[in-house]
């Protein structure tokens, strides 16, 4: 009894808690994906996810540009398959810099039928249009199909970033 009573004793800190009497814990990294409301470019819904709000200087930044054709129509992006999706980033609604998911290739042809949908996710490395770290703060990203778009062999004219963007979302570099 006297064995047992010892090792509860012995293991009562590390079940406990107890360590070097400092009183702070060590923060968890939490990922919270966030999309950002949905934007209906007739017949296309489009949308953008990032994992997380917050980021450390110097982390390159997944955006992801989700896009659904939701009528029956058929719709043809005309681009370079290796960048579909731009980026574009805000600071206090004033454009800072856009990119491409970048690559190379030929001109290509990507259809989407009634119900079909893409996914493409592009990265920004928190680099300004200087090509130097953006300071901390606030800023705004969307993400944008960076094609040419036909629906049912009309073709569609629209400024992408603007008309073919997701709604923004706001993060913050830190």
């Amino acid at each position: 009894m006297r064995h047992k009573l010892f090792l509860c004793l012995l293991s009562l800190p590390v079940l406990s808690g107890c360590g070097d009497g400092d009183s702070q814990t060590t923060p968890v990294a939490t990922t919270t994906v966030v999309t950002s409301p949905t934007r209906t470019f007739d017949p296309l819904v489009i949308s953008a996810t990032v994992r997380k709000t917050r980021f450390p200087a110097g982390e390159a930044i997944p955006i992801t540009l989700n896009v659904t054709n939701t009528q029956n129509k058929t719709v043809s992006l005309v681009g370079n398959i290796n960048f579909y999706t731009g980026y574009l980033i805000k600071q206090n609604g004033t454009k800072l810099v856009s990119g491409t998911l970048g690559g190379g290739g030929g001109s290509t042809s990507f259809v989407l039928r009634q119900y079909d949908g893409f996914s493409q996710t592009v990265y920004w490395g928190q680099l300004g249009a200087n090509g130097l770290q953006v300071p901390a703060g606030q800023y705004t990203i969307q993400a944008f199909i960076r094609a040419a778009v036909t629906v049912d062999d009309a073709g569609i004219t629209t400024d992408v970033e603007t008309d073919l963007a997701s709604l923004p979302i706001e993060i913050t570099v830190e």
